[in-house]
């Protein structure tokens, strides 16, 4: 058994740093050149 299905919830946290400038321009280390949040 995996552990996820062992798990009764799950905590994801994602660093705002790594997406670019332009859709996350207060964070405390902006990326130039970072991750676009593009959605299909």
């Amino acid at each position: 058994m995996g552990f996820i299905e062992q798990a009764d919830s799950i905590h994801l946290t994602i660093c705002l740093d790594v997406f670019d400038q332009a859709f996350a321009p207060e964070v405390s280390a902006p990326a130039a050149a970072g991750l676009l949040p593009i959605t299909h």
